[in-house]
């Protein structure tokens, strides 16, 4: 049952007990049960599409967590290979300079 049904049912069970003014107090009690049902069903409902969407959105923030993730550990590794070479060309050009002289 989705929400535009279970509104048609609340309006329908209103107009209805509305129109019945005389009616006896079991179907009164019976509209109430259907009333209660209704609106236990809405909120059901609303549960679960709240809950959907935040578990969406936390689908999202943990691919987002994760390409960040990934980028980080590309730019250490970035990192690490430019000092590992800063290191060598330093390390060969003071060996040049030494036995230069």
């Amino acid at each position: 049952m989705n929400c535009q049904s279970a509104v048609e049912v609340v309006v329908v069970v209103s107009s209805s007990s509305s129109s019945s003014s005389s009616s006896s107090s079991s179907s009164s009690s019976s509209s109430v049960v259907v009333v209660v049902v209704v609106v236990v069903v809405v909120v059901v409902v609303v549960v679960v599409v709240v809950v959907v969407v935040v578990v969406a959105i936390l689908e999202v923030v943990a691919v987002a967590a994760a390409v960040v993730a990934a980028v980080a550990a590309a730019v250490i590794v970035v990192v690490v290979v430019a000092a590992a070479v800063i290191i060598v060309v330093v390390v060969v050009v003071v060996v040049v300079v030494v036995v230069r002289s």
